[in-house]
């Protein structure tokens, strides 16, 4: 009988832990992708294509929410919350993403070597020469 209290007890405990809610824009509209932080630590989601985000065990914790263009909001977790984001006062004219990719020159020199406009021109070394030159 003790054990079962012990065991309803703990359940009880995880439940109000768990915290669910939705993050949405100005016009009401869903965040897509919408960054959710515990503050102070690294735990945290991502909203879904509904703007939903669930979190465990960070009840009564501050909740940092972020997302490109918006201004970022803290809110003290609790569970159902509904967090509108606002716009921020400096306009976003455009986003650059860039990347950078180490490639092994064994590799790209068959890359090119493979090419139609290439072809070899001699045994001990290789160029690349245009066809009809």
């Amino acid at each position: 009988m003790t054990l079962l209290c012990v065991l309803l007890s703990a359940t009880t405990a995880l439940a109000q832990s768990h915290v669910t809610g939705t993050v949405v824009d100005e016009t009401g509209e869903p965040v897509v992708g919408a960054t959710v932080m515990v503050k102070g630590t690294k735990t945290g989601t991502v909203t879904d294509v509904d703007g939903k985000f669930s979190l465990n065990n960070v009840q009564g914790k501050t909740l940092v929410f972020s997302y490109i263009g918006y201004d970022n909001q803290e809110v003290k977790a609790q569970n159902g919350m509904k967090v509108q984001l606002k716009t921020n006062a400096m306009s976003l004219d455009e986003v650059v993403v860039t990347g950078m990719q180490k490639v092994d020159k064994r590799l790209r020199h068959f890359a090119l070597a493979g090419r139609p406009c290439c072809r070899r021109v001699g045994a001990e070394r290789e160029r690349h020469v245009r066809y009809g030159s």
